[in-house]
């Protein structure tokens, strides 16, 4: 790799500056309000600076990575095996030819990270346990030269202490802006960082925001110890306070994704809006795993995928006049694929720690009589999914044992976590039949969440599954549509076992999204049924979900009020464990049935995404498919299904 010059630092907001709400939009100012691209109106204007005699120009590249998941190796370790087309090792091949790229053009190089990095893989897992050692992610970041880092939500999965341990090996600053700490909890982290790379050159305020809805995913860290507030209050705030401090430029590290371009409080996917706020000039988003622009354009929005897929770039021509205000006079944004090439220095570094998280997962754990994949988890029946709602219930009883909870009837809820998607077309579970090891408990289990449980009438688990159901689109006889809204995330498809039902996709969604009613007369989810009698709206139950569910996550209207029930903590990896090693004792819901089917529909069919290794499996289907003959441009095999 070429190396840059190190950047200067001028000025660091205090963290303790943006306690408040900013709750009016930044001041119109020299310089405050972006002048991109121009167009036909002002192309003249354009022609009389490029002749002015005292012109300054000034390029800057911008590249950034959002979204990495400790995917560092590029290797899946629950198949053990090498990914050509994903991880940090690959990224940095393109971050290295970006650099020398934009030297050979004059153009000032700077990097970020955009959050949740330090989350998602056995790797991350292990390195958050390892306090006496340096951790992976900030030795990769510190040797690829990082300009600043941003937090994810993801980020504070292993809790405020261990995070505060991380983040002290940043090799740059940390910048989070909506983040607020109670005493004791603080963070090693800025609000915002104000970048001069060349000594005449503009001033480049940086920002950081992340989802409010973090505080909730992460409720049990969170509470009483620190707050997430409004992304676009927080981002008017910084652009008032960043122009005032003589910034040219403004740059959001937002981890949010594009969604809607209506500002709304407390958004979750709010990059469009900030991209679109007065005195933003660029916008690195992330959050939503999508890839934004997939071609390159002008613009001033990026959002680089995920699990280090793509590598995000905007390409910056400034100006000035004289003694005036740097202005944005072009922009282009691109997102690049990483391909098989590797960064051998980043290697490296990275074996020692790669090889010892491989041996920990070679760890036997138990057996497996049957195949476990995640093939048809959206559209049919996944073995994995049944065996771990099974392991929840089961584990609950001791729970409630010798409590007036004991003499209600437990329900296990469950939604899937590989499910192809912008994941890829291996993105999914495979875990043969035989010994189950280490690597399997984290293939079945991605995400470490605890075991929760919480109190629930029939018909708030009714309005629950009508939630469940919206990720699939209204479907008629004699059309084919694609069956999955991609709107709604995949692991938001709760099955609730213990119970049976009908999914009628007639019938339109009842639900927006966010949680709240979109057609409040739609009813599609029929026949629930517990014990093989019509569910009770009266009956209490006992549902056993992850934390992330009970804590808010998924936005289900009907657990906002739940009544969690008192418990140890566990983690479902460590219920899974048990259930394959024979720690747990059966169960209530061992012999259950497989909870949901598609009431039929004659006429309709409906197009779906699966890996091309589910080809040889789709007998194990109850509904007919019909596979293309060659996969899609993504990798995936598409199905034609008979409703």
């Amino acid at each position: 790799m070429t190396k840059m010059p190190p950047l200067k630092i001028v000025s660091i907001s205090d963290f303790s500056a943006i306690r408040g709400h900013g709750s009016n939009g930044a001041g119109e100012s020299p310089g405050s309000r972006r002048t991109l691209l121009h167009t036909q109106q002002n192309s003249s204007e354009a022609t009389q600076q490029t002749a002015a005699p005292h012109r300054h120009d000034a390029r800057l590249r911008l590249l950034f990575t959002s979204d990495l998941h400790m995917h560092l190796s590029g290797f899946d370790y629950a198949a053990d095996t090498p990914v050509p087309d994903r991880g940090l090792v690959h990224l940095a091949h393109l971050i290295a030819q970006a650099r020398t790229q934009a030297q050979e053009q004059g153009a000032t190089c700077l990097l970020f990270d955009n959050g949740d990095a330090l989350q998602g893989t056995p790797l991350g897992h292990f390195a958050a346990d390892k306090r006496d050692r340096p951790h992976p992610l900030m030795q990769a970041f510190d040797l690829l030269r990082y300009d600043a880092i941003g937090l994810g939500n993801h980020d504070f999965d292993f809790g405020f202490d261990t995070l505060r341990h991380i983040l002290a090996q940043a090799p740059c600053p940390v910048i989070c802006s909506n983040l607020h700490t109670s005493s004791g909890t603080e963070l090693p982290i800025r609000a915002s960082v104000i970048l001069k790379p060349l000594a005449n050159g503009p001033r480049i305020g940086l920002f950081a925001c992340l989802p409010p809805q973090t505080a909730i995913w992460n409720a049990e860290f969170f509470r009483g110890r620190a707050r997430v507030s409004d992304m676009l209050a927080a981002a008017r705030k910084q652009v008032q306070d960043l122009r005032a401090k003589g910034c040219d430029l403004v740059v959001a590290l937002a981890h949010t994704g594009t969604g809607s371009d209506l500002p709304a409080p407390m958004m979750e996917q709010a990059a469009t809006v900030l991209d679109h706020m007065t005195g933003v000039d660029i916008v690195l988003g992330g959050h939503s795993h999508e890839v934004h622009p997939k071609t390159r354009q002008a613009g001033t929005l990026v959002v680089p995928g995920a699990l280090g897929s793509h590598l995000g770039l905007v390409d910056l021509h400034l100006s000035r006049t004289a003694d005036g205000p740097w202005v944005v006079t072009d922009a282009m944004a691109e997102t690049r694929k990483c391909g098989p090439d590797t960064d051998p220095a980043l290697v490296d570094l990275l074996t020692p720690c790669h090889q010892a998280t491989r041996q920990r997962l070679d760890a036997p754990v138990g057996h497996s009589d049957r195949p476990l994949h995640s093939y048809f988890s959206l559209f049919g029946k996944d073995a994995g999914l049944a065996l771990t709602a099974r392991a929840q219930a089961a584990a609950i009883l001791p729970q409630v044992q010798g409590s007036e909870l004991a003499q209600l009837p437990v329900l296990s809820a469950i939604a899937p976590a590989r499910f192809g998607g912008r994941g890829g077309p291996m993105n999914f579970t495979h875990v043969p039949a035989g010994p189950i090891l280490e690597r399997h408990i984290f293939d079945l289990c991605t995400f470490d969440n605890r075991l929760s449980a919480g109190v629930l009438t029939g018909h708030d688990i009714i309005q629950w599954l009508e939630m469940s159901a919206i990720i699939f689109a209204t479907m008629a006889p004699g059309q084919c549509h694609t069956l999955i809204d991609p709107a709604v995330p995949g692991h938001n498809f709760d099955l609730i076992f213990g119970l049976t039902y009908d999914i009628d996709l007639s019938v339109p969604p009842r639900f927006h999204p966010d949680g709240d009613l979109r057609h409040p007369d739609s009813h599609r989810v029929r026949n629930i049924c517990w014990q093989g009698q019509p569910l009770d709206p009266q009956q209490r139950f006992v549902v056993a979900m992850s934390s992330y569910r009970a804590t808010g996550g998924g936005n289900v209207a009907a657990l906002r009020n739940l009544t969690t029930v008192g418990m140890e903590q566990m983690s479902l990896r460590a219920v899974l464990r048990q259930q394959f090693s024979g720690d747990i004792p059966a169960g209530p819901l061992d012999t259950a049935p497989y909870p949901w089917r598609f009431a039929p529909l004659p006429g309709a069919f409906a197009r779906v995404q699966t890996s091309p290794a589910a080809r040889d499996l789709l007998s194990d289907l109850d509904l007919q498919a019909t596979p293309d003959d060659a996969l899609d441009p993504c990798g995936f095999l598409s199905l034609r299904l008979s409703l």
